[in-house]
């Protein structure tokens, strides 16, 4: 009864771990969906930071300014655990102009600037996240991409005028580890649950195969106990 016991437990881990391996993307989709909202929530303080209309055109002309707004994003970052936070346009050819970049790292946050600052025009390939937010996705696109500061997941944010005009867009880039671990907590948190019902299961069946010896060794239970044949 327990080598029984013993193969159901098995059987019962193996089944976990396939479900868990097939479920995978489905986590991962998940982990995106939570790191959406998050980075939503940032790029909506970061348009908070920024003010009106008017403040983005009065960025891109003072300087004093640029310096005030990237403080209030570098804070953002620090606050929120976002790897990088820029506020950029993209032109009718599909170059974009940045005018506010922030990183956590205050050595990435110098280097960031140093080479993608302000910047009257920058060239460079949209990613699909942009491409669907300039298409008209009002609420956000997210991608994981891969730059020269490594891989990155990256959240488009859309900044419009009262009439829903796209004036700017906000870009929050965060570490791909911390996707991973939104995942990998998903995963801990199925692995405790099915420990806990297969030990819940072992002790039910190992109290059940107890109470059947018992029974046979006080001769309750005769008929059960007796050898086939």
């Amino acid at each position: 009864m327990i080598q029984i016991s013993i193969l159901f437990m098995m059987a019962l881990l193996l089944s976990a771990v396939v479900f868990i391996l097939a479920n995978r993307s489905n986590m991962l989709n998940y982990a995106m969906e939570q790191g959406e909202d998050q980075a939503r929530m940032v790029a909506v303080a970061a348009e908070t930071a920024i003010g009106t209309e008017e403040s983005i055109r009065a960025l891109m002309r003072d300087e004093k300014l640029r310096e005030e707004v990237h403080k209030k994003f570098k804070y953002i970052c620090s606050k929120a655990d976002v790897r990088c936070l820029y506020l950029y346009t993209v032109d009718d050819d599909g170059n974009k102009h940045n005018i506010i970049c922030a990183a956590k790292d205050d050595e990435e946050d110098r280097k960031i600037n140093e080479e993608h600052g302000f910047n009257p025009v920058y060239e460079r390939t949209l990613y699909s996240a942009e491409i669907d937010v300039l298409n008209g996705d009002m609420d956000g696109k997210s991608e994981f991409i891969n730059n020269e500061f490594g891989n990155v997941y990256m959240f488009v944010y859309p900044v419009t005028d009262r009439n829903g005009r796209l004036l700017a867009l906000i870009g929050v880039d965060y570490n791909v580890d911390s996707i991973i671990e939104i995942e990998h907590d998903e995963i801990r948190f199925l692995l405790i649950n099915i420990f806990i019902i297969i030990a819940v299961a072992f002790v039910i069946s190992h109290k059940a195969s107890g109470d059947t010896a018992y029974a046979c060794i006080i001769g309750k239970n005769e008929e059960f106990c007796k050898e086939p044949g």
